[in-house]
């Protein structure tokens, strides 16, 4: 992705859908994400790549009990740097798991998650 025409920023977004047997699955899994995420708040982390260095540092975990939704935050060096958010849901047997790059992209994770578990309905035992 790339903003409009003669910006230099550049953007990406990973977006990943999960299925599970069944909703508790997949609440599981987001149970068990969200407090693992929880371990990771606030370090930096030097990743090497072949042309530079970068460093990330972690922010802030949210869980939000209203959604259900997990959110960590990052930014990434770099002029300008980059800030991240990376998000996980579940819905019925459905989990979404979206990150997002960029420069300004703080929330866009958590946007992106709800309009992909939207267009999944709640779970039905009786269709099963």
């Amino acid at each position: 992705m790339t903003d409009a025409a003669g910006s230099s920023q550049k953007r990406w977004v990973e977006q990943d859908v999960l299925e599970f047997d069944n909703p508790d699955k997949a609440a599981q899994f987001v149970n068990t994400v969200g407090k693992g995420w929880r371990h990771c708040a606030h370090p930096m982390l030097k990743l090497d790549y072949p042309d530079r260095a970068k460093q990330w540092t972690f922010g802030d975990v949210s869980y939000s009990e209203d959604d259900g939704i997990v959110v960590v935050s990052s930014t990434v060096s770099g002029d300008p740097p980059s800030v991240c958010s990376h998000a996980v849901a579940a819905k019925s047997n459905v989990v979404s798991d979206v990150q997002v790059c960029g420069f300004g992209e703080a929330t866009q994770a958590t946007a992106i998650v709800h309009d992909i578990l939207n267009k999944f309905p709640l779970w039905d035992e009786k269709r099963r």
